[in-house]
């Protein structure tokens, strides 16, 4: 089961840190600015920590692929392709290789059969060979990590992190009076 989407999930994450770095008086535009940009930071170092994607984070598409169709196009948040399947699954390759078995089509070879090889291009994906009749295509698929998809769980952790990895450096300015004030708030959340 996925974790519900809270789009308010970043505005909590982002008070939640300016309260507990003790930075209500500090609480303007400015800082609320600089908080969310370290909660972009963390979460793009999320996105390029795991080798593989985060549960949460994979979705399919599907559709039927007409006889003949060897381009798609992709819109969306398309992060990272999983698997590729019409209906068994495909092999990457580059694209010049699936340019090259184009161009042999061209001069007599078959360019119609059952799918096996495709190769992405930006959002653009090239299949070859093309279909000779209608298959079902699916992408599994990652999307971006964002606040609003994790876990309620990740929250306090996310909250340690933007704090242990950029409030400490931030306190230059003397928020918390002494650096174990900094343990301290965490003993207790």
């Amino acid at each position: 089961m996925f974790p519900t989407q809270n789009d308010d999930r970043a505005k909590e994450i982002v008070t939640d840190v300016i309260e507990l770095m003790d930075m209500g008086g500090k609480n303007t535009s400015k800082t609320r600015k600089r908080v969310e940009r370290w909660l972009k930071l963390l979460l793009s170092h999320l996105n390029a920590y795991p080798k593989k994607p985060w549960w949460f984070t994979i979705s399919r598409a599907s559709c039927e692929l007409s006889e003949g169709t060897d381009i798609i196009d992709i819109d969306g948040a398309f992060y990272k392709p999983i698997a590729l399947m019409a209906p068994s699954r495909l092999i990457e390759k580059p694209l010049q290789f699936i340019e090259e078995q184009r161009a042999l089509a061209s001069t007599g070879k078959s360019n119609a059969g059952d799918v096996s090889y495709y190769a992405f291009q930006g959002h653009r994906i090239h299949l070859w060979p093309a279909p000779s009749k209608t298959v079902r295509f699916s992408l599994v698929y990652s999307s971006p990590l964002n606040a609003a998809q994790l876990p309620e769980e990740w929250v306090p952790l996310l909250i340690d992190g933007i704090i242990g990895r950029y409030g400490r450096h931030f306190d230059k300015d003397a928020m918390m009076d002494d650096m174990s004030d900094f343990e301290r708030r965490f003993m207790y959340m």
